[in-house]
């Protein structure tokens, strides 16, 4: 599903023991691509504090529910890149870039 908020938007939600925010973070996926998106559901739902994901592979945004007292968006995003992915404004780390399939790379998906 599609959502509509801004990339650098997060709200939060409080509990009795936790904090959760949601951010949703534009990435540079290749749209519908079956590895970026499998990439995202082996490491996204891992990252430390993440609550919950979803992925919209029409937009390539990625809609993270986290708990605040262990990380924030900021780490959420630079973990997206050391996946090989841009993350809003912080750009893919290289190294991971260039070990992305070639359709992730956008280089053969035919899109």
């Amino acid at each position: 599903t599609a959502t509509t908020a801004k990339p650098a938007t997060a709200t939060t939600a409080q509990s009795k023991s936790s904090t959760y925010a949601t951010v949703t973070i534009q990435t540079n996926a290749s749209k519908n691509c079956k590895s970026c998106i499998n990439r995202f559901k082996e490491n996204v739902p891992f990252f430390k504090g993440v609550k919950e994901y979803t992925y919209d592979p029409a937009t390539v945004k990625l809609t993270v529910t986290y708990d605040t007292k262990k990380t924030t968006a900021d780490q959420i995003r630079k973990q997206i890149s050391d996946l090989g992915y841009d993350a809003d404004k912080v750009k893919a780390n290289p190294a991971a870039r260039a070990k992305l399939p070639a359709c992730c790379r956008k280089e053969s998906c035919g899109m």
